[in-house]
This record gives C-alpha cells, sequence and structure tokens, in this order.
C-alpha cells in the first residue's frame, strides 16, 4: 500500500522492522519505538497543525479513535509542530491521542515521510504489535478521507 511518489527518506517496506526513533509529544514526555511495542499503532505524519488539511486529517482520526482503540490500535499524529503548538492543537480540537514533536525531522526522515527537498510528506505508517511495518501510505491525498483507508485496512487485517 504505498503510492508512486518522490521520498527523501528511506521508503519503507511491508514487512520489514519500523526505524528506531525517539519524540517528545505534546506534553514533553519522551517517545520511542520501544514504546510502542506490544500493540498496533497507527503513526500518521502530518505537515503542520492547525492547517486546513491536516486539523480535517486530525479530526477525522478523532473520529474513528474509540473504534480504532477498541480493536487495540494506538493513534499518533506527527508533525514539525513544537510541542506547545502540538498541546493547543490538541486541546482545540479535542483530539484523544498523542501528538508527537519532530522540528528536526529525524522520525519523518527515519519513516520517508520526506519529500525531496525536505519539505514534510502527508504518509501514515501502520505498525504491528511486534513494530514491524503493516501498511505504508505516502503522499496521502484527501486527508479528510484518509483515515477511513486506515481503519478499513486494520479491520480488514485483524
Amino acid at each position: 500500500l504505498a503510492a508512486s511518489v518522490a521520498v527523501a527518506g528511506p521508503r519503507l517496506q511491508v514487512g520489514a522492522q519500523a526505524p528506531q526513533f525517539s519524540a517528545v509529544d505534546q506534553d514533553g514526555e519522551e517517545w520511542d519505538l520501544a514504546r510502542l511495542m506490544g500493540r498496533r499503532t497507527v503513526l500518521f505524519f502530518f505537515p503542520r497543525a492547525n492547517t486546513p488539511g491536516c486539523t480535517a486529517e486530525a479530526r477525522r482520526f478523532a473520529e474513528l479513535w474509540q473504534r480504532l482503540d477498541q480493536q487495540g490500535v494506538r493513534v499518533l499524529g506527527v508533525s514539525r509542530d513544537l510541542p506547545a503548538t502540538l498541546a493547543r492543537f490538541r486541546a482545540k480540537h479535542a483530539l484523544p491521542f498523542t501528538l508527537l514533536s519532530d522540528p528536526n525531522g529525524a522520525v519523518r526522515g527515519a519513516y520517508g515521510a520526506v519529500k525531496q527537498g525536505g519539505a514534510p510528506l502527508r504518509s501514515t505508517v501502520v505498525l504491528a504489535e511486534g513494530g514491524g511495518v503493516e501498511a505504508v501510505w505516502y503522499g496521502v491525498r484527501g486527508a479528510a478521507e484518509h483515515p477511513d483507508a486506515v481503519w478499513a485496512f486494520v479491520q480488514e487485517d485483524r
């Protein structure tokens, strides 16, 4: 499940182990790949908080969050925004999931969510409980509808 797009970082392949990473969330709490182990995880990479597409995507993931959570799937958003900006974005839109700050682009780069030239590339990765890559979407179009495709995948793959 990967679109053809100019990606600057390594392109993840289904079945590969997810890259290690370290990031802080909207509350300044540390997250890394080891913390994700034991639960399926959706990592959705979005360019910037409070922009129309990113807001629509995050809000749709929020609408689906309870269903995803009941299926044992954690949702994490990742953007280049600073933790304080992500905290305001999360509160403003009542987002029930964690948002990770990646201001230097290290996580985006490791996961291939970067366009050539360094700009963020809207992308989503579904990780298995053991950290393997289950699905990848690069260059997501239709940000508001994309979470439904992720939900459909999660249901099919159960």
